[in-house]
Order: C-alpha cells, then sequence, then structure tokens
C-alpha cells in the first residue's frame, strides 16, 4: 500500500466517520485512554439534519459526558405524542413516567448535536481531522494498515490496532470488508419540511393525523413556532419534484383538519427509507457501528441513538483489551450484544412503519382503532415508552454477564440491564449523591449493598472479610481497576456505617436497596456502559470465576 508514512503514527484506534456514531466513539476512546485518530471526508456537519430525536438513555451518556444541560438548553424537551384519527384526537403516550432523569424526548437538529459532541471531544484534548477520506485499509499481523487521503490529494499511511467503521450507509469499510447489506427500500415516498407553523395546538407535543391512507407527522422544533412536518405518499404517486410549501399547508388542511399557516420554510425535500443490516458486526480487527452496520425506518427515532450506544458498548472493551486487563475474546461480546438489539429495533420499525404507512382497508382499519386501545393498557404504554426511550435495552444472553448464586434478589435490574439510577447520601460529607454521578467515570463500579436486617445478622467480621476479598478482585481483576463503593440502609439520621468503610453511600429511605431488589447483603458490578456485569452475594469465590469471562 503506497502514501507517505509518518513515523509515530501507529494508533489502538482508527475512526472512520465523524457523525454522531464516530463523535462517541472518539469520545469514549479519550475517556479511556486509547490513541486514536476520527477522520471525515466532510468539511463539517451537514446543514440540514433528518435526525432530529435524542432518547433518554442517549442524554444519560450525556450527562456521563458532561453534555447533557448544553444540549437540552439547545433543544426541545417534548413529552407527549398525540394520535388524531380523521381530525380527532384518539389517543396519546406521555414520557413524565420514564424511569430515567430525562423524562422526555429531545428534539435537536444532528448537526448540533455533532457541533455539542465536538465541543466535547475537544475538552478532552481531540478532535475531528475533517477532509480526510478512508480509501483503503489491509490487514496486516497486529491490526491494520489504512490509506488516508486529503481533499488535495496528499496521502497518509496509518497503522491501527482496530478500525471502527463509523461512516454511515455507504460504508467504505463495509464495503472493503465485503459484508453484505441486506434489506430493501419501503416502496412509500416522504415529504418533509421545516417551517414557522401557526395554529392552535401544543408546541410540547408530536401529533401523529391519519386520515384515509395519508399520514401527516408534525414534530415540533426548537424555536417560536417551528416545526417539521412530514407526509407520505403512496407507491406511484411520487412526483420526483421538490415539494412546495402550499403542498404541505394543503395537507394540513384535507389530513389534520386544522387551520394552520406556514411561512418561513426553511428546508423542503423528498426522500425514501430502508431497513438494511449486515449479518455480524465484526470482521477481525474492524467493527461496524451505526448506519455502517444497520438502518432502518425512522419511526420512534432510533437511528442515532442506535449508533451512539453501538460505540459506547464497543470502546470499554477495546480499552480493556488494549491496556492487557481482559483477553482478545472479550471483543467476540461486542456483536453478541449490539447485533441482537439493532434486529430487535429494525422488526419493530419495520412492524411500525407497516401499520402507519399500509394503505390496505385492513391497515386503515386497524390505524383507527388500535391507538385508543393499545395505549389505554398502561402495560403496553409503559413498554413502549421505555423502548422508545432506550431504556429497556438489555443483554441477559451476552456471554461476559453474569449472577452469583445466594444472592435472595427480589426484582432489581439483572445482568445485562441498565442499572437504574437511585438518589443516595454520602456519608462524608451528608449531601446528596445519584448513582449516575459515580457511573460517569470510566471503569466498572462494584457497588455493595447491604440492609439492616444482614448487618444485624452476620458478623461485622464476616461481612468486612468478604468486601475486602470482593474489593481486591474488582480492583485488580480483568474488569479492573474497578471503583468500589458501598450503599448501606441505614434508620433516619443513622451512623452506623460498617467499620473501615471509605465514605460509604447511606439510603435512609431503603429506596437504592429496593430498586435493586436486595433485603440482605449482596453485590453488583456495573460496566462502564451502565449496564450490570454482576449481581451475587458476598461470596467472593462465584465473582472470581464471573471475571474469568473477561479474560
Amino acid at each position: 500500500m503506497s502514501g507517505r508514512r509518518r513515523p509515530g503514527r501507529e494508533i489502538d484506534l482508527l475512526i472512520a466517520g465523524a457523525g454522531p456514531t464516530g463523535l462517541a466513539a472518539a469520545i469514549e476512546a479519550a475517556r479511556h485512554g486509547l490513541s486514536y485518530r476520527v477522520v471525515d471526508r466532510a468539511d463539517g456537519p451537514a446543514r440540514h439534519s433528518r435526525a432530529l430525536g435524542i432518547q433518554a438513555r442517549t442524554l444519560e451518556i450525556f450527562e456521563a459526558w458532561g453534555i447533557a444541560g448544553e444540549a437540552v438548553s439547545r433543544g426541545l424537551p417534548v413529552g407527549r405524542a398525540r394520535v388524531h384519527v380523521a381530525g380527532r384526537p384518539v389517543a396519546s403516550l406521555g414520557f413524565s413516567t420514564l424511569d430515567s432523569p430525562f423524562p422526555f424526548i429531545l428534539i435537536l437538529a444532528q448537526s448540533e448535536t455533532e457541533r455539542i459532541m465536538t465541543g466535547a471531544l475537544a475538552d478532552l484534548g481531540g478532535g475531528v481531522e475533517r477532509g480526510v477520506e478512508l480509501v483503503d485499509f489491509e490487514g496486516i499481523a497486529d491490526g491494520t494498515r489504512a490509506r488516508l487521503r486529503t481533499a488535495d490529494g496528499e496521502e497518509e499511511i496509518v497503522e491501527a490496532r482496530w478500525l471502527a467503521g463509523c461512516d454511515g450507509a455507504h460504508s467504505t469499510v463495509r464495503h472493503r470488508v465485503g459484508l453484505p447489506f441486506s434489506g430493501a427500500a419501503y416502496p412509500e415516498e416522504f415529504l418533509l419540511g421545516d417551517f414557522a407553523l401557526q395554529w392552535d395546538l401544543s408546541h410540547d407535543t408530536f401529533h401523529g393525523f391519519f386520515s384515509g391512507p395519508d399520514l401527516l407527522a408534525v414534530v415540533p422544533m426548537p424555536g417560536p413556532d417551528r416545526y417539521r412536518l412530514i407526509v407520505t405518499r403512496g407507491p406511484g404517486e411520487a412526483t420526483g419534484e421538490a415539494p412546495e410549501a402550499a403542498e404541505f399547508e394543503a395537507l394540513l388542511d384535507s389530513v389534520a383538519g386544522v387551520d394552520a399557516r406556514i411561512t418561513d420554510p426553511v428546508w423542503m425535500a423528498r426522500f425514501r427509507i430502508h431497513r438494511r443490516m449486515v449479518p455480524r458486526l465484526r470482521s477481525g480487527v474492524v467493527f461496524l457501528a451505526g448506519d455502517a452496520a444497520h438502518i432502518h425506518s425512522p419511526v420512534g427515532g432510533q437511528g442515532m441513538n442506535v449508533g451512539i450506544q453501538d460505540a459506547r458498548n464497543l470502546v470499554w472493551k477495546l480499552a480493556l483489551v488494549a491496556a492487557g486487563a481482559a483477553g482478545p475474546g472479550l471483543l467476540d461480546s461486542y456483536d453478541a450484544e449490539r447485533r441482537p438489539v439493532a434486529e430487535k429495533i429494525l422488526r419493530g420499525t419495520d412492524l411500525a412503519s407497516r401499520v402507519l404507512l399500509g394503505r390496505s382497508a385492513p391497515v386503515r382499519w386497524a390505524r383507527r382503532l388500535l391507538p385508543s386501545i393499545a395505549l389505554g393498557l398502561e402495560p403496553f404504554a409503559e413498554r413502549l415508552r421505555r423502548g422508545v426511550a432506550q431504556i429497556d435495552h438489555a443483554y441477559r444472553d451476552s456471554p461476559i454477564v453474569g449472577e452469583g448464586k445466594g444472592g435472595g434478589f427480589h426484582g432489581g435490574p439483572r445482568p445485562g440491564e441498565r442499572a437504574p439510577d437511585v438518589g443516595l447520601i454520602d456519608a462524608s460529607s451528608g449531601l446528596e449523591r445519584r448513582l449516575f454521578d459515580l457511573l460517569r467515570e470510566p471503569r466498572h463500579l462494584l457497588l455493595w449493598f447491604v440492609a439492616r436486617e444482614a448487618r444485624a445478622a452476620v458478623p461485622m467480621e464476616d461481612r468486612e472479610a468478604a468486601l475486602a476479598a470482593l474489593a481486591a478482585l474488582a480492583r485488580s481483576g480483568p474488569a479492573g481497576p474497578s471503583k468500589v463503593r458501598g450503599v448501606m440502609e441505614v434508620g433516619a439520621g443513622g451512623t452506623d456505617v460498617e467499620r473501615g468503610a471509605a465514605a460509604p453511600l447511606l439510603d435512609p429511605t431503603g429506596e437504592a436497596l429496593r430498586r435493586y431488589g436486595v433485603r440482605g447483603a449482596a453485590v453488583y458490578l456495573i460496566r462502564p456502559d451502565g449496564h450490570v456485569a454482576y449481581r451475587g452475594s458476598l461470596d467472593p469465590d462465584p465473582f472470581m470465576r464471573f471475571l474469568d469471562r473477561y479474560r
């Protein structure tokens, strides 16, 4: 492979693509201490963005990166979606009860999201190499050798231990490794327009209107009276011409049945959507993430969020292997964990799209009746809101999660599930701490829980011996070095903490123990991506056997 080679340019990770997925990979690489480069042939974020929705789980990740506040301040939190049929509201789904510090969908243009993420990367001392294209790469004994080309034609050879293909639906990385991108395009066409819209309906709610075969979605956007309108056109109805504002105004009248006035059009376009996926997310030292690996219907605003979580799942594992703390087999868990999530989202968005877009009489009948019936059932509504928010994504069948016997759990997050946030009191300062505050550090967190009943039933010496052994394993094992903190249930104003415990976290209301299903004494190991790796009793032996899964 020809090209200029600079000395000392070998790195741990080369990231192709600087969209949200590539930026997430770069941020995580910087946080975990990996050497990396992120390149993108574009000179900056696209001016117009189809992706708008940032889900609660992604905002939780942003909180760990310290950018959630900035994103929320620039965006528009939307807390409800409402369905209208034949001009009248029939059902709604609210997000205020969501089990997250961010009980809403944040509307923010992808270009703005990328600018915020780029700023976070800069704060970590990194940056994006714009106008630099990954042209080709080849395998070498201990990684990959890639050829990069700048906009003015200068080429460079760089060697990396791993390559992350985050370069979108037309991924060069995917093409070069020869992975098929199986799927198809939907036959329907969509019209999209960003406008100022004057009408009587609320600006903090998504509105979906059904009338006959037509669907009109109205998405509120940041700024006074700003909205995005999306309308479907059936097969054979496409004209190929750019839509006009008058066309959207007429649709608001005919489909939504509302009196509205459109002004100040910013962007109008026609587009098609696809559903496609690769058979695996890894090919040797090459990993695919985000749209390079899977694309699906935009229903529910899932795509950008899935890519960010792909990147976060991957990079902490690369970091452990790079540091020699875990064996290379750990990297197999990336495909084992993230591919089922992507497949589930593809199935769900495909089914929803067929119901929303179908033009046959039975489907139209279902659209009239199902929303009010389904959303009126709270278990279904709760499952739907958690699914949209992506806080229910779990890796229960992962080869690197486990549960020790004897924990006696009564509910709580199972191995592979997201660790929920809870409020605690720091014993050393008396100040409130959130569990999510502890998860900001890019390492595993070992939490041991001791209820009052356990402290009365088990001698303190036995507890302290077990905790010391667990802490030693966590700090020096293949998942480490991990942070270790204790959560102790105490009475109101109680100070009866374990001897020798380093600033334990107090649980005066018992909320934390209830949320984590602990009635006696137990331990949780939480991964850097916020998912439970292991839970069990204070017995260190099964915990030690579990850690062998990382080797």
